[in-house]
């Protein structure tokens, strides 16, 4: 029977995870953070045979938390903002960098016609104003402006 080599410890990599809208990217990672912390598969390879000669087993199956993971993310998405999140683990959150200059595609839905006191969906109405005059040609048109690079500067 072919013999399964196990992976070298502590798994370390780069994946992709959904982030929803309302929840901030360093929630995601610190969320992710505390499940791979909880793991033998990330517990650095000596700590582990520590343990495993402690108790006298093969298998470790872990009833505290023995230190953090390392964890990061390639960049960070706006709370309300739903997308793609790199998340790095252990010795992969040194390659996250390569991340932060990729080419990036927003989608939006824009009301028109209402501002907010936070100029998002979450802030109060301050101001209703006309807008069954404008024509999708003029959308486009502005929307001609938030193309390419842009350097963002966010409202005070």
């Amino acid at each position: 029977m072919p013999r399964v080599n196990s992976p070298s410890i502590p798994l370390n990599g780069i994946f992709a995870v959904a982030k929803p809208s309302g929840m901030t990217s360093m929630a995601v990672v610190e969320t992710i953070q505390k499940l791979f912390t909880d793991s033998p598969l990330f517990m650095e390879a000596e700590a582990l045979e520590k343990l495993r000669a402690k108790t006298g087993k093969k298998k470790i199956k872990l009833q505290r938390k023995i230190g953090n993971v390392k964890a990061g993310q390639g960049g960070t998405l706006d709370p309300l903002a739903d997308g793609v999140l790199v998340i790095g683990i252990s010795k992969g959150t040194k390659s996250l960098g390569r991340f932060l200059d990729c080419t990036k595609e927003y989608k939006t839905i824009g009301l028109l016609g209402c501002e907010t006191d936070s100029y998002d969906s979450e802030g109060a109405r301050v101001r209703i104003a006309p807008w069954k005059n404008i024509t999708r040609e003029q959308v486009e048109a502005t929307l001609n402006r938030f193309r390419g690079p842009i350097k963002q500067v966010p409202p005070m």
